[in-house]
C-alpha cells in the first residue's frame, strides 16, 4: 500500500488533510472515466478528437475538453461539440455531463474570455434539448397517427356499429396503447432531461364513461 493511501485510511489523517489541503476523490488509475469526447494517444493533430501522450487521469481528461473548446472561435466551437455529441451513444446523458461541467466551471473562471466560450457552450446544449424534444414529439404524433389508423382499419373490417360491445372493446384497447406509449415516452425524457430543464409530469389516458367512449367512436367515423 502506497504511503498516501495508508495516511487517507486513518479517518483522523484522512480528515485532517482535507482541511490543510483539500481531497480529491478521483481515481488515480489513468483512462477510469466515461469518455464523453472521444480521445486519442499520440502526436497532437489540428481536428476534433482530444490528444494526450498516455492514458489521462480524469482530471485532465475534463480539463482538456474544455481547454480545447476555448481554442475554437464561434460556430467552430459548435462543431466541435457537435462532433462528440453526435458519436456519445446517450444523447440526454451527454448534454447533462457537458451543462453541469459549463456551470461549475462558469462561477469559478475568472477569464471573460473564457466565460464567453463557456455561455456558447450553454447555448449549445439548450439548442440540442429542445431538438431531442422536438424530435419525441414528432415520434410521439407518428405513433398516434399510426395507432389510430390501425384501429380505424380494424373497425371497418369488422364492419363494427357505433352501439356495439366489439367497437368498446377496439376503442379501449387503442386508448390503452396509446396511453402506453405516451406514459413510456414522458418516462424516456424525464430520465435524460429531469436535471437540465426539469421534470415532466406524465399522465394517464381514460375514458370514465359511455359518454366518452360514444365521443371516441365518433371521432373514428369522422377520421
Amino acid at each position: 500500500m502506497k504511503w498516501k493511501d495508508r495516511l487517507l485510511t486513518n479517518f483522523f489523517l484522512r480528515n485532517a488533510i482535507a482541511d490543510i489541503w483539500g481531497r480529491s476523490e478521483y481515481s488515480r488509475t489513468r483512462g477510469n472515466f466515461t469518455p464523453y469526447f472521444q480521445y486519442r494517444i499520440g502526436t497532437f493533430q489540428k481536428d476534433e478528437y482530444l490528444y494526450f501522450s498516455k492514458e489521462p487521469y480524469i482530471v485532465q481528461y475534463k480539463n482538456e475538453i474544455f481547454n480545447k473548446l476555448c481554442g475554437y472561435v464561434g460556430y467552430d466551437a459548435i462543431k466541435y461539440l457537435d462532433f462528440h455529441y453526435s458519436s456519445f451513444p446517450d444523447s440526454w446523458e451527454f448534454l447533462r455531463f457537458l451543462e453541469y461541467e459549463i456551470a461549475e466551471r462558469i462561477k469559478t473562471t475568472p477569464s471573460k474570455s473564457r466565460l464567453a466560450k463557456y455561455q456558447v457552450a450553454q447555448g449549445c446544449v439548450s439548442e440540442k434539448v429542445q431538438e431531442l424534444k422536438a424530435q419525441q414529439q414528432n415520434q410521439l404524433k407518428q405513433d398516434i397517427h399510426d395507432e389510430v389508423q390501425a384501429g380505424i382499419e380494424l373497425i371497418v373490417q369488422a364492419h363494427l356499429t357505433p352501439s356495439s360491445k366489439e367497437l368498446e372493446d377496439q376503442v379501449d384497447a387503442i386508448t390503452r396503447r396509446l396511453t402506453e406509449k405516451v406514459e413510456n415516452l414522458l418516462d424516456e425524457t424525464e430520465k435524460g432531461i429531469r436535471n437540465i430543464t426539469g421534470s415532466f409530469v406524465t399522465g394517464n389516458i381514460q375514458l370514465n364513461n359511455r359518454i366518452h367512449k360514444e365521443k371516441m367512436v365518433q371521432l373514428f367515423i369522422l377520421l
